[in-house]
């Protein structure tokens, strides 16, 4: 009996009495657990820590991201650290909170608890916290570079070989191309930089443009950007970053357009290798002059002279640039074309610029014109300064063969914006109209339409090329340096423009170059970082200066004392700086007819601004404008433009009751940009009967449907003057209304081009795609972010002229495009065009994305497609065999694009090539 009361004993009250005494002890050690758990998640902290500056440093050196198994740890690391500092204060807090003795017991019971049962999990992670490698680092690739106006073959196949051999012989260190301006020197440079596009002969291949008077931050800022460096402001700082990434790399960087010695060493770029070091490292540059290769430490024998064409391929270039139907009009156009083809000296821009200003003269007396024009040209000169100008005489023929003098005012523009920089075409185009280029137009979209007409006939002239998606142009430094070399009568008047644009200039005037009052006309200090202009013409300077740029500088003050001196200026940009106020002087400034301010903050428009009645063009856009005094637009009668367009959304406009009518007034404005705060005010533009509205930022809609029929955006004349549109902060829109649900009409806005949607968390539109097509035929910009209840944007699909799209923060999208149907919902789209345009797809902070589209739609003209936060995204939107032909890239971080799914080999294969880091 006692034998079986002992069995109850150990099988019952045994485990009942060690099960107590577990839970006393969560009680009654509920401290000392806490403790235990505080120190060990401290050394997990110090580790993880360690961990971290491991991979910042991989990241530095390497360029590389953590592993998968790293990742994975520093989040279980980070949960574990952020558990344990929750529960002490937990515990902390508790004496403060006591309401009596249960309370306390149960309490200290839950955290003791829960902190032994942390403790071994906290210890396994710290002891998995030991890692040999916590960077892993993806094989570096860089872009194919479009090349425009390719010379002929087998000279450049010539020239392209010699280079390869000398980048490929380990002798070999730096190696320079040299030679006149236009000969072919950057043409022959991008062609290197493609042939290593797909080889691996490299870790990493860097081009860089230098430009004259470059800096060594510049050339870093520019192989930092390449290399998705982390930037900072201090130039040594950056130069250790760059060093630390090259310096275990094999690398070839292409150094173009180098007019001084630059100290590599500053940069950060690691001296190029000798025979028998372990890392491969090339420099290639490209410059006018053969002693600038030596001062950049390339050895004579090791520079390779870029020669002009000779006879037969210069002939062959010409040929082909004027056209076949030109040439074999007649034999005597043929005879004399090989004529003007010598006197252009084999110099294949002057080839390509003369052939393409004579592509269309099929009348001999034409081509004998062009040689006599053409009689002072010669390539053959000895002195650099000689050969400079022969150069520019030559190519000054292409510029007096355009057919307007608008053509031509427009390219001397150009050359207003730093070398080598992408001019946006309609900042370029808002410029024209300000200098009056443009004028005698009847509404604003017929300027802009004679604007891009200008720059398309440009380009077909091979004096302006395409860049950036369509959206800018770029102009070759040496026509730019024709035009400004035409703009200073042709070297006579050299202080007439004064240009000093993009040279990181911290004053103005600079110092020993100043500006020469009552000589300059033009001045152009744009894209600096100048943070105050003081400095104005003496009384009796005589008045020369009509145009003053200093936009996308740091000027926090700007002084412009009216005087006779600046009696003639009309042109004044301040846009992208500092300022926090209205300027005051600058109403004083009774000539001026062009004044932009966008992007600074302007709270309030001075009641002076009145006095400024020549002016034509006030541009305040995104300059925050709340308060605008009664009575000062109504005094602005010449006005044609007025831009006030963008403002924080938490604002309080404070527009004077009158405004509208003050506009109306108006007789002479052609374009408004406006903003609208509520529905009382969006119902309000129906009082603007004569203006014509061109942008339009509408915020605050505290309504769930936007009927637009039933608003002022259902008339035809916003619809057709519209150019751009944003609706953002209205937190209760969830619906838009497109058609007037009786008569099946649409709105149709015919010159929409940008559309946004932003912080509109309940909306989601919902719009058939053939009848998108008919609303949004124009549209080019399509922009979402904050839209939390979108689901897609399916109704993109057939848009023709849509080129960017971009979705930001829409955390509610799973498949960005829906499947493919037609839109009566039966059967699979076959051969429907899709996306006929879309040139770039930029997608970020998508957290249930997991697929854009189905793979029977295609991309024709995609060049771009960039991810980023979007986890669950492991399709992309192209098979093997359709792959758009122009993609340039694929832009992620790499976890992302190691969680892709593949269809086979074949498919990451074909696409790995793309994919760049982020």
């Amino acid at each position: 009996m006692e034998q079986c009361i002992c069995k109850v004993v150990d099988v019952v009250i045994s485990p009942l009495v060690s099960l107590v005494t577990e839970h006393l002890t969560y009680l009654l050690k509920a401290e000392d657990n806490l403790d235990e758990l505080k120190k060990v998640a401290a050394e997990l902290a110090a580790r993880r820590k360690d961990v971290d500056e491991r991979i910042q440093s991989g990241r530095r050196t390497t360029g590389g991201t953590a592993t998968n198994e790293v990742s994975e740890w520093l989040q279980g690391a980070d949960r574990i650290v952020a558990e344990a500092e929750a529960l002490h204060r937990r515990y902390s807090e508790r004496t403060r909170r006591l309401r009596g003795c249960s309370v306390e017991f149960w309490s200290s019971y839950a955290v003791g608890k829960t902190a032994a049962k942390m403790i071994p999990d906290a210890r396994r992670e710290f002891d998995r916290g030991v890692f040999e490698q916590v960077v892993i680092v993806l094989a570096a690739r860089h872009d194919k570079l479009e090349i425009d106006n390719p010379p002929a073959a087998g000279r450049e196949y010539h020239y392209l070989d010699q280079a390869l051999e000398f980048i490929n012989d380990d002798a070999v260190k730096m190696v320079g191309i040299w030679g006149m301006g236009g000969v072919g020197k950057t043409h022959l440079l991008k062609s290197i930089n493609n042939s290593f596009a797909r080889q691996t002969s490299f870790d990493v291949v860097i081009f860089v443009t230098a430009s004259r008077a470059c800096s060594v931050a510049r050339i870093q800022s520019e192989i930092m950007n390449t290399l998705g460096l982390p930037t900072t402001n201090n130039a040594q700082d950056q130069a250790r970053i760059i060093s630390d990434f090259l310096r275990e790399k094999d690398f070839l960087l292409l150094l173009d357009d180098v007019w001084e010695r630059l100290d590599l060493g500053a940069v950060g770029v690691p001296m190029p290798s000798a025979v028998g070091e372990q890392h491969k490292r090339k420099v290639v540059l490209t410059t006018r002059y053969l002693k600038v290769c030596g001062q950049m430490g390339v050895s004579r024998r090791n520079s390779i002279k870029v020669e002009c064409l000779d006879g037969d391929d210069a002939w062959l270039l010409f040929r082909e640039t004027v056209g076949e139907d030109t040439i074999g009009s007649s034999p005597a156009v043929e005879a004399l074309a090989r004529k003007v083809a010598r006197k252009l000296g084999g110099l294949p821009l002057a080839l390509i610029t003369v052939g393409r200003a004579m592509y269309d003269k099929e009348d001999p007396r034409e081509w004998g014109h062009a040689i006599d024009l053409l009689q002072d040209a010669r390539h053959d000169e000895v002195d650099p300064d000689a050969k400079e100008e022969s150069l520019f005489h030559t190519l000054k023929f292409s510029y007096d063969r355009l057919r307007s003098d608008a053509l031509r005012d427009c390219l001397l523009c150009c050359s207003l914006w730093p070398e080598d920089f992408c001019i946006p075409k309609n900042d370029l185009i808002l410029c024209l109209l300000g200098l009056g280029v443009i004028d005698g137009f009847d509404d604003m979209q017929s300027a802009y339409n004679i604007g891009y007409d200008l720059i398309a006939s440009l380009r077909s002239a091979c004096l302006l090329n395409d860049d950036d998606l369509g959206f800018g142009v770029r102009v070759h430094d040496v026509i730019r340096d024709m035009a400004l070399w035409i703009a200073c009568g042709c070297g006579q008047r050299k202080k007439k423009w004064f240009v000093k644009a993009g040279l990181g200039l911290t004053e103005a005037p600079p110092q020993g170059t100043g500006i020469v009052w009552g000589e300059t006309d033009r001045v152009s200090l744009m894209h600096n970082r100048i943070e105050a202009f003081l400095d104005s013409p003496g009384s009796s300077s005589p008045a020369a200066l009509t145009t003053l740029m200093l936009q996308r500088n740091q000027l926090r003050e700007i002084s412009l004392v009216a005087s006779a001196s600046l009696a003639a200026l009309t042109y004044l940009d301040l846009s992208h700086n500092k300022l926090n106020c209205f300027p005051e002087n600058v109403c004083q400034l009774t000539t001026l007819r062009y004044l932009n301010l966008s992007f600074n903050q302007i709270p309030e428009l001075p009641v002076d601004l009145k006095l400024l009645t020549s002016l034509e063009y006030l541009i305040l856009r995104e300059s925050n404008v709340q308060i605008i005094p009664a009575g000062v637009i109504r005094e602005l009668e010449a006005l044609q433009m007025l831009d006030l367009r963008g403002c924080h959304s938490s604002v309080d406009l404070k527009y004077p009751p009158s405004l509208f009518e003050e506009l109306e007034t108006l007789n002479n404005l052609k374009a408004l940009g406006f903003n609208v705060k509520d529905a009382n005010q969006l119902n309000r533009l129906d009082e603007l009967r004569r203006t014509r509205i061109r942008s339009l930022y509408i915020f605050h809609l505290e309504q769930m449907t936007l009927p637009l029929l039933a608003t002022p955006l259902g008339s035809s004349r916003i619809q057709n003057s519209l150019i751009d549109m944003e609706i953002a902060g209205s937190t209760t829109i969830e619906e838009i209304v497109f058609d007037d649900g009786h008569s099946n009409r649409n709105p149709c806005f015919h010159n929409l081009e940008k559309l946004s949607f932003h912080a509109t968390p309940r909306l989601n539109i919902v719009l058939d795609r053939l009848v998108a097509r008919e609303v949004f035929p124009r549209l080019c910009i399509l922009d979402f972010s904050f839209c939390y209840s979108m689901k897609d944007v399916s109704w993109i699909v057939h848009l023709p002229c849509l080129r960017v799209l971009a979705v930001r923060t829409c955390t509610s999208v799973m498949q960005l495009i829906s499947s493919t149907q037609n839109d009566d919902g039966k059967g699979e789209v076959a051969a429907a065009p899709t996306f006929p345009s879309l040139k770039r797809i930029s997608l970020a902070d998508l957290p249930a994305l997991q697929c854009v589209c189905d793979p029977a739609y295609t991309f024709p003209c995609l060049e771009q497609f960039e991810v980023r936060m979007c986890r669950k995204l492991t399709k992309l939107p192209f098979r093997a065999d359709t792959i758009p032909k122009n993609l340039k890239f694929i832009r992620g971080d790499k976890r992302w694009w190691e969680g892709i799914e593949w269809e086979d080999d074949v498919h990451r294969s074909s696409l790995k090539p793309f994919f760049l880091l982020r």
